[in-house]
């Protein structure tokens, strides 16, 4: 899931064993795409002829839990990157169900616009609209942009309900606040190594630490400040594809139904095995309130360390 989070400045830890901490204002998220699925893989499937790659660390929700139960009877809603230059999304979490929706939804690179006779391309598909409104002013051919779909094609052509230019999450921010920011994101647009957009936010790294080699689609974090508008740019670090799958993950709460093999926290279940260290904690009584190291794979969460939290 893609979430932004707008708050504080970082606070550093007091202690060597305590956490920064920050005070968030605003969080948002939302899907990227929604519709049925078809042309399953080994590790993708499509939505209206649009690839979903699907990661060991993929989250999956609702009608089923792991990528092998997914069938072409099902609809699915997916948060993740959207790949400017293949056009497929690298889902993070996908909702199952078997209820078709009331509308689709995709996200990409607009094309072949044709104001007049009310049409264009949506990555591999034709769409059109009822109204001049629906096109927002500024769209482009090339522009990132959401559309909502009527479910019922007209022959090969989808129905726009709705379409939503994606512009900066940057342009609500006040120009006279100096703000930290980490964004983690796939680079949407590629002029150079020092300028760059991630996500729809544009990024200076003329100063910046640059990690791994830069270019459009690729998985970036970012580190820096907003600035006019912009993301200046103190860290760039590119993401390999098994640096994402292998990613950590942190979870915090009291440990409850602990099984030979499973614990969980906060209501996740949480895999274990006899490498998991601090696992003794388990059989405390009462059970303690902890923090959980772990991983995701085969849509199941392992956990790795287990520490006592005061």
């Amino acid at each position: 899931m893609v979430v932004n989070i707008e708050g504080s400045a970082v606070t550093p830890p007091a202690n060597a064993t305590g956490l920064p901490t920050a005070t968030a204002y605003r969080i948002t998220y939302g899907s990227e795409w929604i519709g049925p699925v078809s042309n399953k893989g080994a590790t993708t499937f499509e939505i209206l002829g649009h690839t979903v790659d699907v990661l060991a660390t993929t989250f999956f929700g609702g009608a089923v839990q792991q990528f092998a139960d997914l069938t072409t009877a099902h609809f699915v809603e997916i948060y993740g990157f959207v790949d400017q230059v293949d056009g497929h999304i690298q889902a993070s979490r996908i909702e199952v169900s078997l209820v078709q929706p009331t509308s689709y939804k995709l996200s990409g690179a607009i094309s072949q616009i044709n104001a007049a006779g009310r049409s264009a391309n949506l990555g591999l598909i034709a769409i059109n609209w009822s109204s001049a409104a629906a096109l927002p002013a500024g769209t482009a051919d090339g522009s990132f942009v959401r559309v909502r779909l009527n479910p019922i094609p007209s022959g090969a052509v989808w129905t726009a309900s709705q379409i939503d230019l994606l512009n900066s999450p940057l342009a609500d921010l006040q120009d006279d606040h100096d703000y930290e920011a980490e964004v983690h994101g796939s680079i949407t647009s590629y002029q150079s190594s020092s300028s760059f957009v991630v996500n729809g936010i544009p990024v200076n790294a003329a100063s910046a630490r640059i990690t791994g080699t830069l270019a459009a689609g690729v998985v970036v974090e970012v580190e820096g400040n907003i600035r006019a508008g912009q993301l200046i740019a103190s860290k760039v670090q590119v993401k390999t594809s098994s640096e994402i799958e292998s990613q950590e993950f942190e979870f915090y709460g009291v440990i409850s139904n602990v099984t030979a093999q499973t614990f969980e926290v906060r209501g996740q279940t949480f895999y274990y095995d006899s490498s998991t260290e601090n696992r003794s904690l388990l059989t405390r009584t009462p059970l303690p309130y902890v923090e959980v190291k772990a991983s995701r794979s085969n849509g199941r969460w392992y956990a790795f360390e287990i520490d006592l939290e005061d």
